[in-house]
């Protein structure tokens, strides 16, 4: 069961298992953020540089690339930590197997 860890921000003390099971996303969570993506992707097409103001025009990209990046980092968090579970529990059912 995981802790809170005093500071000046909350955080948690996991173990592997739960940091684990906490990164898989689930079907409908995975669509959303790839909808999330596709909707900031348009957003970053339809950006329109005016040469008058080309520091807001960076400040937007930026922003949204941020984004992306992170919703990246989220799926992929996601697909990694699956597999580490998935591999987990068939060397715990190899396992089990070879001491019968």
């Amino acid at each position: 069961m995981s802790k809170i860890i005093p500071g000046t921000f909350t955080r948690y003390e996991l173990t592997e298992l739960e940091t684990l099971s906490g990164s898989v996303l689930n079907e409908m969570q995975l669509q959303r953020l790839q909808n999330n993506l596709a909707d900031i992707a348009d957003q970053i097409l339809a950006l329109e540089f005016d040469p008058n103001n080309p520091k807001d025009f960076m400040q937007q990209d930026s922003f949204l690339k941020g984004q992306m990046s992170f919703i990246r980092y989220q799926i992929e968090a996601s697909k990694e930590s699956f597999a580490q579970l998935m591999q987990m529990s068939q060397q715990s059912v190899d396992s089990q197997a070879s001491s019968n």
